[in-house]
């Protein structure tokens, strides 16, 4: 994970698995690699899923309530 958002463009109905903030361990975040059933994690990926054609700002830092979508919560976080 990290502070800043990760910024996506999709079309409208395009969909994403992203890796979920209790797991953090893909390689290519926020995408989900499946580090999850390697490392025996339970958590499974958020499907996101383009509600309209453009770019979106996937949370970075994991404490988003409006997970996978960034609401700001990262401005808010102390610097590590």
């Amino acid at each position: 994970m990290r502070k800043e958002p990760y910024s996506a463009r999709g079309k409208k109905g395009y969909e994403m698995l992203i890796c979920h903030p209790e797991c953090g361990l893909s390689g290519g975040m926020p995408y989900c690699d499946n580090a999850h059933v390697v490392q025996g994690f339970k958590t499974e990926p958020i499907i996101y899923t383009f509600t309209k054609t453009g770019t979106v700002q996937f949370c970075g830092c994991g404490q988003s309530k409006t997970f996978p979508i960034c609401d700001g919560t990262h401005e808010t976080l102390p610097d590590e």
